[in-house]
């Protein structure tokens, strides 16, 4: 109840769609989590968790082929963001570095 509250409140907030997902999955309510899975993904084809889940949703049914995909996407995903999060982490690094040498001069 208080998912589907916050859900209707921020129909926007996809993090709690993939997470109402998840509730449906653990509650064996597979059709629902489907559902609240692929409406994340279509909304936003940057959700890694909710391909990911999705992807699990299917192993777990044994649809090893159809998971493939999600989960093939969610690990490219996730890997471009790890690339974004090492880039941006060696370029504060360098400028905090050279800022340092700034101030001690």
């Amino acid at each position: 109840q208080i998912i589907n509250t916050i859900i209707n409140s921020h129909p926007n907030y996809l993090d709690v769609q993939n997470n109402a997902g998840l509730a449906e999955m653990l509650s064996k309510n597979e059709s629902n989590a489907t559902l609240a899975f692929q409406e994340v993904i279509v909304r936003d084809r940057d959700h890694i968790e909710a391909f990911g889940n999705y992807g699990v949703m299917l192993v777990r049914h044994g649809m090893y082929e159809h998971a493939k995909q999600p989960l093939e996407e969610a690990m490219r995903r996730y890997s471009l963001h790890l690339d974004f999060v090492n880039q941006f982490v060696a370029n504060h690094s360098q400028k905090s570095q050279a800022a340092a040498v700034a101030a001690e001069k």
